[in-house]
């Protein structure tokens, strides 16, 4: 004779989106921290072009420290390592990089940099443009996903469906 369990949870239920997306970026915060995570996120927006391309942020220090009243204060030390060629420009730029991240943040987060020069700093742009190359699919796969989403009113929920259908079906091929 079976036995009935009434009580049991079930062990694979859905979830929703947001909740996924809480438990992915709870662990790249974890890992980072969110002020990491805020300033490496925004690095391209702080920095602009050109030291985007030849520096990015590390880690970031926090410092207690006493003052003659005997109250604690914190100032938050930003590591960014950069190449030898942009690091003299970043020395004369880092008030500036400063304000906008304390900006960025709504707080005084950071109060120095210290700059960490490194022979090669990789190329961010090579990296995603060789993401999007490799998404290649075939012809019917794309019919699908062009059914699968053509009822959808929303198009920039449909556009981004289709990214996502096609990274999905590009990494199935792979």
């Amino acid at each position: 004779m079976k036995k009935y369990y009434h009580n049991v949870q079930r062990v694979n239920k859905s979830e929703k989106i947001s909740e996924i997306l809480n438990k992915v970026t709870k662990k790249i915060t974890n890992k980072f921290g969110r002020l990491e995570y805020v300033i490496y996120s925004r690095w391209k927006e702080i920095v602009g072009d050109f030291f985007y391309k030849h520096s990015e942020p590390g880690k970031v220090n926090i410092i207690k420290t006493r003052n003659e009243e005997h109250n604690d204060s914190y100032q938050g030390v930003l590591q960014i390592k950069t190449t030898s060629a942009a690091a003299l420009e970043l020395q004369h730029y880092k008030d500036v990089v400063i304000e906008r991240i304390n900006s960025y943040c709504g707080y005084k987060a950071i109060t120095q940099i210290k700059i960490l020069q490194v022979p090669h700093i990789s190329n961010k742009e090579e990296v995603n443009s060789k993401r999007k190359q490799r998404i290649s699919l075939e012809k019917n796969d794309s019919v699908i996903l062009e059914k699968f989403t053509s009822n959808i009113g929303s198009k920039k929920l449909k556009k981004t469906l289709l990214k996502l259908g096609k990274s999905a079906l590009s990494e199935k091929n792979n």
